[in-house]
């Protein structure tokens, strides 16, 4: 049977061809020139973390399933043409475009998607999966025909379909990891609508469009370069013409900056979006092996300020932790006022943050604090924070890295304390928490808990909605009481692109629609 979520990949095939018309025919040509702010340690979306990671890389590859560009959540076929769900909801079965090439020449079939899979799901030594907690649910992928592929799960799962439709789960040839599993870390070769040309080390990316991709007629663009500049080098590149867009995110002094220097020659499209940061504690460091620090540290943010003084300044707004507020899974205002630093009095729980630390015999406290090294918004938050925890007598020095130095300090657990993201595509639970369960590849915090494995194990699969919020919520509780992490705020998306530039709608996740197959240049 074809299930409901094929009628839904019409439906969005059927919308997203409506957006096209009433933007007039695309136009063929011409060369984008993007803002690119930071390099990638490697080449490997499997092992990769970050907006600068998957802005390199998006444009060589395809996913199984995607998100409808401009349609977000709604989730379509990318290299699947199809797929069923068994009505257990055990067997998700996947028909593929039968034309889709590979850059190499060679074609892809469903060996490459059990393949690709396999390496997520189970990486060989040497690999790293950043996501493998999201296909544990994964017992087994059959090859039917070189068409036709299924995945047979141990349990159902609501969010697999997310799963499928990540923008890290790059396809990559079963040829090709065959002869050298971690291929991918130092080639870029997929079947996405670019063909990588060149990589000028610290100055410049450039793709070519790629003649056989199998999407007829796309892309669009000719070619794509992305400009390696730092992030105080957007605003001046961007103002003087040097480069065309940048899709990352500007603040709002940042946007006015760009608007009087350029006109009407560029365009802004602002979003919220699923992409939250906190501090992770790492728990195997001896201080904050205490809950009481970790508490004291957390009670002593005074949020509401930050709320009302960083959004002048980058682009952040809202603290409620884990989920956007209002939202089905997100805390009421009773259990927030019960977790440490949300309360309703600032004062108060900065005097108990201060009686916490003299209790854990550390009154004078100091640490490094681990920082990415751009302004927008690691380096607003590094010095918003250094204030708060001063108020309470803590002291601390900030160490900060690029991302391709930041992240092999975290996941070596090189670090005390580190300013952190959680960038999940959905705000479904098995996204949104499987970054805080206990050995998460990305969990930073390192700590060992129990109970948050039985909670998210229990919620991950129950189909009753009302128990499901609950077990969420008992998750979200118990990893904000004991303070592992210390809530921020949530990321706002504004990007500046030419007013020429047509098909690009700003998504609420930094690494959504990034393969710019869609995108034209009005002639």
């Amino acid at each position: 049977m074809i299930g409901k979520t094929c009628r839904a990949a019409l439906a969005g095939l059927v919308a997203s061809i409506g957006v096209v018309l009433a933007q007039g025919a695309p136009t063929p040509g011409g060369t984008l020139t993007v803002a690119m702010r930071s390099s990638p340690g490697n080449f490997d979306c499997h092992a990769g973390q970050g907006y600068g990671v998957m802005q390199m890389l998006a444009p060589a590859y395809s996913t199984l399933l995607k998100y409808a560009p401009g349609k977000y959540p709604e989730i379509i076929g990318d290299v699947a043409k199809s797929w069923t769900v068994s009505e257990d909801r055990l067997t998700y079965t996947f028909t593929l475009n039968p034309d889709v090439m590979f850059h190499d020449g060679s074609r892809l079939t469903a060996t490459d998607i059990k393949a690709t899979f396999d390496r997520l799901r189970d990486p060989p030594q040497g690999v790293s999966s950043l996501r493998q907690t999201e296909l544990v649910d994964i017992a087994s992928i059959d090859v039917t025909d070189p068409q036709t592929v299924a995945f047979r799960l141990k349990a159902a799962n609501p969010a697999m379909l997310t799963v499928f439709a990540s923008p890290w789960h790059c396809i990559y040839s079963a040829a090709k990891l065959a002869q050298d599993a971690n291929f991918p870390a130092r080639n870029i070769m997929g079947t996405g609508p670019f063909r990588f040309v060149e990589y000028a080390t610290g100055s410049k990316v450039t793709y070519a469009k790629f003649p056989q991709y199998f999407k007829k007629g796309q892309p669009y663009l000719d070619k794509v370069e992305f400009m390696i500049v730092s992030s105080t080098a957007v605003v001046p590149a961007l103002s003087a013409g040097q480069i065309d867009a940048d899709f990352f995110t500007l603040g709002a002094p940042l946007v006015q900056q760009v608007a009087t220097a350029r006109g009407d020659k560029v365009s802004f499209d602002t979003a919220e979006t699923t992409v939250s940061s906190f501090v992770s504690f790492n728990t195997r460091k001896p201080i904050f092996q205490d809950p009481r620090v970790r508490k004291a540290l957390s009670l002593a943010i005074d949020r509401p300020l930050g709320d009302r003084n960083l959004p002048r300044l980058i682009a952040v707004k809202g603290y409620n932790p884990l989920f956007r507020p209002d939202t089905p899974f997100s805390l009421s205002s009773a259990q927030l006022a019960d977790l440490p630093g949300f309360g309703s009095s600032v004062e108060r729980a900065q005097d108990e943050a201060r009686r916490l630390l003299k209790e854990a015999g550390v009154p004078n406290l100091s640490f490094e604090l681990l920082a990415i090294n751009s302004r927008d918004p690691w380096e607003a938050y590094a010095i918003f924070l250094i204030d708060s925890w001063r108020k309470i007598g803590v002291q601390v020095t900030k160490k900060s890295q690029d991302l391709a130095g930041f992240l092999p300090l975290v996941a070596s657990g090189d670090f005390e304390a580190a300013i952190d993201f959680n960038s999940p595509m959905s705000m479904d639970p098995n996204e949104v928490l499987v970054k805080f369960v206990p050995g998460s590849p990305n969990n930073y915090t390192r700590m060992t808990d129990e109970t948050l494995t039985k909670l998210f194990n229990a919620q991950k699969g129950e189909a009753d909605g009302a128990k499901r919020q609950d077990l969420a919520r008992q998750f979200q509780m118990q990893l904000l009481k004991e303070a592992y992490v210390a809530p921020l705020y949530w990321a706002t998306r504004t990007t500046s692109v030419p007013s020429s530039l047509q098909g690009w709608k700003v998504p609420p996740n930094f690494s959504l629609w990034l393969d710019l197959a869609d995108v034209w240049l009005k002639k």
